[in-house]
């Protein structure tokens, strides 16, 4: 769907972006999309499972939709794609658009308090790190994150990274 609007003049470059680790999808081949892979070993992260008000810190919306974009999903359009999983485990669905907005990423002080990416950077700065030194207790969802993926269904007793999400 993407695409076709893509190749009838509207001015969009498809940004598709994997960490490789389950198999991209086929997506036809086209002048407007442009792949972008990134081996897991190389990235740096903040567990997506930390939120900035589990940790009693104050948020600030990142740069996420003017850099990445938004997230088009099954339900429609979010202002970024941390959005969607936060708009599904946090009841805010409300959120969802079914046309692209046109202007400013809306939403951002209902999704932002639970995303790593909104983190203050002295925090980001010391708490990055690669995949390889995560421990099994950086794994653990934290205290928000835990109580909606209950609620989701999931049974996040262990490390977020036996779960289905």
């Amino acid at each position: 769907m993407l695409v076709e609007a893509a190749e009838r003049g509207l001015g969009w470059t498809i940004k598709i972006n994997t960490n490789c680790v389950a198999k991209p999808p086929d997506v036809p081949k086209s002048e407007f999309i442009r792949w972008q892979f990134s081996k897991v070993a190389r990235k740096r992260h903040l567990p997506a499972s930390w939120a900035p008000v589990d940790f009693g810190l104050p948020w600030t919306p990142c740069r996420h939709p003017f850099e990445c974009g938004f997230s088009l999903d099954n339900r429609g359009w979010l202002p970024c794609s941390p959005a969607i999983s936060i708009a599904r485990l946090f009841g805010r669905e409300h959120l969802y658009r079914r046309e692209l907005p046109e202007g400013q990423p809306w939403g951002m002080e209902e999704l932002c308090r639970y995303c790593c990416y909104a983190f203050p950077e002295d925090f980001r700065r010391i708490n990055v790190k690669h995949l390889a030194e995560f421990t099994p207790a950086m794994k653990l969802a934290s205290k928000s994150w835990f109580d909606a993926l209950r609620r989701a269904g999931a049974n996040p007793e262990g490390p977020l990274d036996t779960q289905p999400f």
